[in-house]
């Protein structure tokens, strides 16, 4: 009977060293799933500040040029009629894509950890046809570019804007 239980006792010691490290493999995937999921929230949280920021510099742009509306109806906004703003007179179609050339620095909320820029670019009557609603307005596209803290979280709105006479 002795030599039954000196058996027993080496079976238990590899049964709970098998259940301990099972135990700490499923601990350490845990935490990793846990690090994960909170990058991930990051990143989402990062990116609405670039849209944040990307919205506020469409809407700084768009006010800028409602200010100067009547001076955009003759054939563009230039540099000179749009004061505080870089608007691209030679353009003349709609962008494709972001360009830092000639972009203004949106004026950003304070305490707000993220940085924006607009451009503004006259669509040309040739280049772009407006509705027939509009047809004695003038088109503008207004791009918004929004950055967050990480500079990887970069988000570009754009949206088109049309000055119209006055009736």
């Amino acid at each position: 009977m002795h030599k039954k239980q000196k058996k027993q006792n080496g079976f238990i010691l590899i049964v709970a060293l098998i259940l301990l490290v099972s135990v700490t493999l499923l601990v350490l995937n845990g935490m990793r799933l846990a690090n994960v999921g909170e990058r991930m929230s990051g990143s989402s949280m990062d990116r609405g500040r670039a849209k944040m920021a990307a919205e506020q510099a469409l809407t700084q742009g768009l006010a800028l040029l409602q200010t100067a509306g009547t001076a955009c109806l003759d054939g563009g906004c230039t540099y000179a009629n749009l004061p505080g703003a870089a608007a691209e007179h030679t353009g003349n179609s709609l962008p494709a894509s972001w360009s830092d050339t000639n972009a203004s620095a949106a004026t950003i909320a304070s305490g707000q950890l993220s940085s924006a820029k607009f451009l503004i670019n006259w669509l040309s009557d040739a280049s772009f046809t407006p509705s027939p609603t509009k047809n004695s307005c003038k088109a503008y596209s207004i791009m918004g570019r929004g950055v967050g803290l990480n500079s990887a979280s970069v988000v570009v709105l754009q949206t088109i804007a049309y000055i119209c006479p006055a009736d």
